[in-house]
């Protein structure tokens, strides 16, 4: 639900910010924000992180440094249409990336699962017309969408292997200060070329947004989410962003819910349910 809004924030403000610029703000409010929660965590566990600083390293400069600033580079040439397409794919590659790393083999139950929510997310974005898919234009956007769903693929793995006695919280804590570091240097160099953000309202609330709600609160609940049910199981469950955007939209813009956008609701929740086998613990 916290994601659904991330596209619209990238394309949004894709004519005020420069894409690296809004990486930084973004990860820097986010590293402020989680600072009075994960600096004593940090300096408890301060010598196991040593230990494993390569893999912390790794993660961060996946899933913090480049993964968003892919987003937001897709962002400029890039339709919402488009980028929500490329990136459910993202769900197929965290299957197989799960299944060539960890040799979580993919059943029949979850790949059936995943193709009903493929198509649900296909009839959402396409309202009800597949054939209209033709009718997109592929820009150099799509190419660092599909970039940005192999990346979010690569940090589920990786997140699925994350040492044993790192805290969540911890964990995250160090992957955002780890990811602010790497983009400071080009963050930096666009500041002193003049890539300045304009602080309106719109910039500093969509900031605001993606530092605190889609940084902090969504990673927590995304690596929890892997370390409880898999990356896998929870790859599946990321088709459900197109479906709450529309939900968000209805919401809180007071569009329209058409009877294919239910319909496509049916599917993608339905296979999400189907792909994680309804099994209780």
């Amino acid at each position: 639900m916290i994601w659904a809004g991330n596209f619209v924030v990238a394309q949004g403000l894709a004519t005020h910010v420069s894409p690296v610029m809004l990486a930084f703000l973004r990860w820097s409010i986010a590293a402020l924000a989680i600072l009075p929660f994960g600096a004593r965590a940090l300096w408890r566990q301060r010598r196991l992180l040593r230990q494993h600083l390569g893999y912390l390293v790794l993660t961060a400069f996946i899933g913090v440094t480049l993964f968003n600033t892919f987003i937001y580079v897709a962002g400029e040439t890039s339709s919402a249409t488009s980028m929500s397409l490329i990136a459910v794919s993202a769900s197929l590659f965290i299957i197989f990336l799960s299944w060539a790393v960890s040799g979580e083999r993919p059943t029949a139950r979850k790949l059936t699962g995943a193709a009903l929510g493929a198509c649900g997310v296909v009839l959402l974005l396409t309202h009800g017309q597949p054939t209209r898919l033709r009718e997109l234009q592929f820009a150099p956007g799509d190419l660092w969408m599909l970039g940005a769903a192999v990346l979010w693929a690569l940090y589920a793995t990786l997140v699925r292997h994350k040492p044993d006695g790192i805290g969540q919280l911890t964990f995250l804590s160090c992957n955002i200060w780890l990811g602010v570091l790497m983009l400071s240097p080009a963050a930096l160099w666009e500041a002193a070329h003049g890539a300045s953000p304009e602080l309106t309202s719109t910039v500093v609330g969509g900031v605001l947004y993606v530092g605190i709600a889609a940084s902090v609160f969504a990673y927590l609940l995304w690596n929890k989410a892997i370390h409880l049910i898999g990356p896998s199981n929870a790859g599946v469950v990321y088709y459900s962003v197109p479906l709450f955007s529309a939900a968000e939209a209805f919401v809180l813009l007071g569009e329209p819910l058409t009877l294919d956008q239910v319909f496509s609701g049916f599917l993608i929740i339905g296979g999400v349910l189907w792909a994680s086998g309804l099994r209780r613990r």
